[in-house]
């Protein structure tokens, strides 16, 4: 299915870490213990230009849940008020049916 309409998948060969200065510190500090990192190559994309300048960290930031949660809550919201003004305005105002309707019997000495 799909046919000629895959997307190209690039090859892993043009992540290089060795091109990135924060990447070449993190493999010299993990080499000082002795450690190497071989998937370090996963984190290049987050060095491309296109997610460093202000408009990428903010689209990464804030683009892929925090907008989409903050319109879900606000019709959440919204949907409660809805629902505790018009269909249910006794929804806060719940009254035991088993209670004493003229107040005795609440523990207080009265008897």
């Amino acid at each position: 299915m799909g046919g000629s309409h895959l997307p190209k998948i690039p090859s892993y060969k043009i992540y290089r870490w060795e091109r990135i200065p924060e990447l070449v510190r993190v493999q010299e500090r993990l080499a000082a213990h002795g450690l190497k990192d071989p998937w370090l190559r996963n984190e290049v994309w987050r060095y491309h230009p296109r997610f460093l300048t202000p408009w990428g960290r903010f689209r990464n930031t804030y683009g892929r849940g925090f907008i989409p949660g903050l319109i879900i809550g606000g019709l959440l919201y919204l949907a409660q008020k809805y629902y505790v003004t018009k269909i249910n305005p006794d929804f806060y105002h719940w009254h035991d049916p088993d209670a004493p309707v003229d107040g005795h019997g609440h523990g207080h000495g009265h008897h």
